[in-house]
């Protein structure tokens, strides 16, 4: 976020305080000086970003190996992807199939999580729906700004410069807020005084609002964290039956699938419980669904589906130690 802050501030007085008349002229002028500063401007910055890397390797590092999945994910659908919100079970899958290749280092093993997101809007998209969709994405929100700067809208296009820097570091349309900040700022810049414009913009937001409606789960993920209370006190049954009621709406969540089937092994019900865990693994990247359904194959005497259950979790993320230990037994 700083870095998107100082590079917007940047661009803002690129334009407002003319520096790039000024950089003209001491170009013209003092071409020395201006080479020998931006020589110690580079240095400085090189400087910075090293001691953030090291005082953060092992984040760096984290989303160094993250970064390396997410493009061999993006390598298998290049040009189309893997499907709208396939990004956890493609991440998941990718991962898998690294670890059980063993071509990775011990290092990687322990860095190897299950991320709820990719932290780049970029590679997450480009999961989904391909690098055609992101390049495409990313071509117009430069010919806006570069619109909003003919357009004098120089503080409007900065701060789309923002949120496009920002992409990179995080995953920010996944809140809503930021969605509407963005088709906002986008037409701020693009837009002319024609009144077609204004009714342009209310279309696009009253379409994104009408998704948002239709999909709109808050009062059932309320009522889910009531039933989480009795989930977490060991009190299966009855959450089960407030599982039950909520399955309807919230059958798109991974994790609410993996709490109802999760009391569904528990009480001793193996089938619907590996049911709902297959619909959980078809949308997620948690290895713990693969525990749980691997155990329900055991308890029922299946155990060849059981030890291939185990391996696959163990491929997911190889520093957990539960999958081993249901392995051993």
């Amino acid at each position: 976020s700083w870095f998107a802050l100082i590079i917007s501030s940047l661009f803002v007085m690129w334009y407002q305080l003319e520096w790039k008349e000024k950089v003209k002229y001491l170009w013209h002028k003092k071409q020395k000086k201006v080479i020998t500063f931006s020589i110690i401007g580079l240095l400085a910055i090189a400087f910075i970003t090293g001691i953030f890397f090291t005082t953060h390797n092992e984040e760096t590092q984290k989303q160094v190996f993250l970064t390396k999945i997410a493009f061999k994910a993006i390598s298998e659908h290049p040009l189309t992807g893997h499907g709208s919100k396939t990004f956890l079970y493609a991440y998941g899958k990718t991962q898998e199939n690294y670890f059980a290749d063993n071509t990775c280092s011990e290092e990687e093993k322990l860095l190897a999580d299950y991320p709820l997101n990719a932290s780049n809007k970029y590679l997450h998209e480009a999961i989904e729906w391909g690098i055609p969709i992101v390049l495409g994405i990313v071509v117009f929100v430069l010919l806006s700004i570069q619109q909003g700067v003919k357009n004098n809208r120089i503080v409007v296009s900065a701060m789309v410069l923002s949120l496009l820097i920002f992409s990179f570091f995080a995953n920010p349309i996944l809140i809503p807020a930021f969605t509407i900040t963005a088709i906002f700022l986008l037409f701020a810049c693009i837009m002319g005084r024609e009144r077609i414009w204004l009714v342009g913009m209310a279309i696009v937001i009253g379409l994104f609002g009408i998704h948002w409606w239709r999909t709109n789960d808050y009062y059932a993920s309320m009522e889910w964290a009531r039933h989480q209370r009795l989930f977490h006190v060991a009190a299966y049954q009855s959450a089960h039956k407030g599982y039950d009621k909520l399955y309807s709406k919230l059958s798109h969540k991974p994790a609410f699938l993996y709490e109802h089937a999760f009391c569904l092994h528990k009480l001793g019900k193996y089938d619907e419980s590996i049911k709902l865990l297959e619909e959980a693994a078809a949308t997620s990247n948690d290895p713990m669904i693969h525990d749980v359904m691997g155990r329900n194959y055991h308890l029922k005497g299946n155990y060849k589906e059981s030890e291939s259950c185990y391996m696959k979790s163990t491929n997911m993320v190889p520093i957990r130690m539960l999958p081993y230990y249901f392995l051993a037994k």
